[in-house]
């Protein structure tokens, strides 16, 4: 959106062909068909309605112009000693880096950073994570314990199994509490979960991890962008 307010708009009726969004949650909005009865019909937020998608989405002349070059950002990580004990704390680097590249190696450093968000999980962290299971766009996590180096072949209550050397997030899933409602979840606590690291999608900072949690319809959207952005 940054850069939809930089380009310059030559007439007004421009400004309601391409408006700029400030939040993700209304970009998301106009990708998807009109409410029924307040809601989104589940085939909308699962992708699977050919009436809506992404392609709702006008990009301007000057988003859609392609180039060999992009400009990008990104944040370095660091780990510093805490003087407040004998642990590590986690600080983001206060330094952004902006250049030009190629698109090559703008995919090789987000997957850095995509690595470097997983440090940002921690014990009681609620995360979605990548599944291949055909009825869910992703799962829903509690960390007991984050980001770490199997030493040997381990597996978990599901029947998943993990040699050494892999890095992986140890917790408990979360599952719908029903089809109705498809944003409430419950914990299942007793089945311990592994899942691999690089399956992190979104951590969900405002959800406390209780037995019982609710998202947001626009935490909903959120996740599946990022999804969209994977495919």
């Amino acid at each position: 959106m940054k850069f939809r307010k930089s380009c310059d708009r030559e007439t007004d009726s421009q400004e309601s062909d391409y408006p700029v969004f400030e939040k993700m949650s209304d970009l998301i909005h106009i990708t998807l068909c009109p409410k029924v009865n307040g809601f989104y019909r589940k085939n909308c937020l699962d992708r699977k309605c050919s009436l809506c998608g992404v392609g709702n989405f006008k990009l301007s002349p000057n988003e859609s112009q392609s180039s060999s070059t992009v400009e990008w950002q990104k944040y370095e990580y660091i780990t510093e000693k805490s003087k407040e004990n004998t642990g590590v704390k986690k600080t983001i680097k206060p330094r952004e880096i902006t250049q030009t590249s190629n698109e090559e190696e703008v995919a090789q450093d987000t997957d850095i950073l995509s690595e470097d968000i997983s440090d940002l999980v921690s014990i009681n962290s609620v995360v979605a994570v990548k599944t291949d299971d055909d009825n869910f766009d992703y799962y829903l996590m509690k960390i007991s314990k984050g980001s770490h180096v199997l030493n040997s072949a381990e597996s978990d209550s599901w029947g998943a199994t993990y040699p050494p050397g892999f890095e992986v997030f140890r917790g408990h899933y979360y599952d719908k509490i029903s089809d109705n409602d498809p944003l409430k979840y419950k914990l299942l606590k007793t089945k311990t979960a592994l899942v691999p690291t690089k399956s992190l999608l979104y951590i969900l900072a405002d959800v406390d991890a209780s037995y019982r949690i609710t998202i947001s319809e626009d935490t909903h959207l959120d996740i599946l962008s990022v999804l969209d952005n994977l495919d």
